[in-house]
Parts: C-alpha cells; structure tokens; sequence
C-alpha cells in the first residue's frame, strides 16, 4: 500500500515525472513509522529493501542526503539476493536521480 502512495511499482520504477502530493506523503510516513516501530526487528530481506525504498522517497525533497542513504541501504539489502535484475536497475535508476537532484547546480554563466 506504502508503494502506492509514493508511487512506486511492484518492480520498483519510481515515477519521479510529478511531486508526490503533501496527503499521498503523509500517509506513506505514517505506515512507515508503524513497521518500524512494531515489525522492523524481524523484518526480512526483501521488505527491508521495500522500506528503505520508500524512505528515500518519502525524503527526496527535503533530506537528498537520508534519501541517498537509505538507497545505498536499499541497494545493499537488492544484492544480499532479495532482487530480479529489473529490480536493482529501477533502485539504481532512481540513486542516479536523486544523485544529481542533491549536487548543487552549476553556475550557468562563468565570469571571465
């Protein structure tokens, strides 16, 4: 359901062409916070890999550097064998994103 919301798919492409609106966020973080509050000690490998997915979603506008951080987590979690080729493709695709959304922009015109 949390995908949803954030506009993810089963296969993890990661619709980035529109801002997730303020209430589809909300309601993404509140479910986050519950499975981490009361499932994430036993959370499997896969799941992990789907929660910190969507946490760098939830963080992309506002926090670039937590969002690269649960990607590389999410992208640790892919290779320990919890993947499809497709998989790891759309989670680095959307690492490259975020990437370049979190470098500053460069000066458009130089001084000579």
């Amino acid at each position: 359901m949390v995908q949803s919301y954030l506009k993810i798919t089963n296969d993890f492409f990661i619709d980035t062409s529109k801002q997730l609106d303020a209430r589809s966020r909300a309601m993404a973080e509140k479910f986050l916070s519950i499975v981490h509050r009361e499932y994430f000690q036993d959370i499997e490998c896969r799941r992990s890999m789907i929660y910190y997915l969507c946490m760098a979603r939830v963080n992309e506008r506002e926090n670039c550097e937590l969002a690269l951080r649960c990607i590389e987590i999410a992208q640790q979690c892919c290779r320990l064998g919890s993947y499809c080729r497709d998989n790891m493709e759309n989670i680095d695709n959307y690492y490259k994103y975020i990437l370049c959304k979190a470098m500053p922009t460069p000066a458009l015109f130089d001084a000579v």
